[in-house]
């Protein structure tokens, strides 16, 4: 059957909305059913529908998976809530450092491309490139991106880590511990999922300089989280 989910992410955002507001187990089992139809049962053909479909752009196999709705709470604070109020897709090649992701929140939809977490070998293979030569082309690949308005968040640390000397652009990258940009969108001016993947797609192609420059300096990882299926 071919099913185009008018009104998504719409639906998934109202969702993820409610749930934000109340987000306690009895709400949530409580709306299960709407859970399934509007937000788990649309995202599993979204996230097989565009792995394929950036499969095609990328010219490779990709893996597309769905992060846990629920929040482990073995590893929580004892005020966080048990439910995340958002639904996060994850899109990587095999062997490959860099991910696509695809972030559905109350406040809009989000589509980031970069690596989220460097692991000690991604670090040191970052700063390594980033303080050579090779940095040359990673300046023009952000600056083309920030100019379409996407968004590349500020560096996590506030100095230079000990041991390391550089000025300028190299200076500020040498003080971050993962890569991302993001484009938003305010809400969903999406009229279905189809018109949802099709915007991931331009977007994750707009975004190919900078995918391939750090595909290319840096090595694979797992490091696109640890995604499971469903609530």
């Amino acid at each position: 059957m071919d099913i185009d989910d008018h009104d998504w992410p719409g639906t998934a955002i109202a969702f993820l909305t409610d749930l934000s507001e109340n987000n306690n187990r009895s709400w949530f089992d409580a709306c299960k059913h709407r859970y399934r139809e509007a937000v788990a049962a649309p995202a599993a053909r979204c996230r097989d529908e565009l792995t394929v479909l950036l499969e095609g752009a990328a010219g490779c196999p990709m893996d597309g998976r769905i992060f846990r709705l629920a929040r482990d709470m073995r590893f929580a604070r004892p005020d966080d809530p048990p439910y995340h109020p958002w639904l996060r897709m994850a899109f990587r090649a095999p062997h490959r450092a860099t991910a696509c992701y695809l972030s559905i929140e109350p406040a809009g939809v989000r589509f980031g491309v970069g690596v989220i977490a460097f692991d000690k070998a991604l670090l040191t293979a970052w700063r390594n490139a980033v303080a050579s030569p090779a940095a040359s082309a990673l300046a023009p690949a952000e600056q083309r991106l920030i100019d379409a308005g996407w968004r590349i968040d500020p560096p996590e640390l506030r100095r230079l880590p000990r041991g390391l000397d550089a000025d300028g652009a190299p200076a500020r990258w040498l003080r971050y511990k993962q890569f991302s940009a993001w484009r938003h969108t305010c809400g969903s001016p999406f009229r279905s999922r189809r018109d949802l993947q099709t915007w991931c797609v331009a977007a994750a192609e707009d975004a190919r300089p900078l995918s391939d420059w750090l595909g290319h300096h840096l090595p694979a990882a797992d490091c696109a989280g640890r995604p499971g299926n469903g609530a």
